[in-house]
């Protein structure tokens, strides 16, 4: 018998591990992500993919970041809370409309 071609093909690159994340009140899981994360502001990070979110849902309330805040990066973002679907806790903010094209990155 001749040998079995692999599989497998090397790549250039190493896989990125993926990251899941949970609740920190009821510990439902709520997300994988690729460990790649851009820092935005000293409490700001988001994923550099967009990930898999399935157990959060995105607020109705929003509140517009006001000019002269300590993270000016979020100045005038649309920010709404992030919820945990199993329990409502608050599991992180989004900014969900960006006030120009130089801040979209951040939505």
């Amino acid at each position: 018998m001749g040998a079995m071609p692999s599989a497998s093909r090397p790549s250039s690159r190493a896989p990125t591990p993926n990251v899941n994340l949970y609740c920190g009140q009821c510990e439902s899981q709520i997300g994988i992500f690729d460990n790649e994360w851009i820092r935005l502001t000293s409490s700001y990070v988001r994923s550099k993919d967009d990930g898999t979110h399935f157990g959060t849902e995105i607020g109705r309330k929003t509140q517009v970041v006001p000019v002269g805040v300590s993270q000016r990066a979020l100045e005038g973002c649309v920010m709404a809370e992030v919820f945990c679907k199993t329990c409502s806790a608050v599991v992180g903010q989004y900014c969900q409309k960006a006030p120009d094209a130089a801040k979209q990155h951040l939505v």
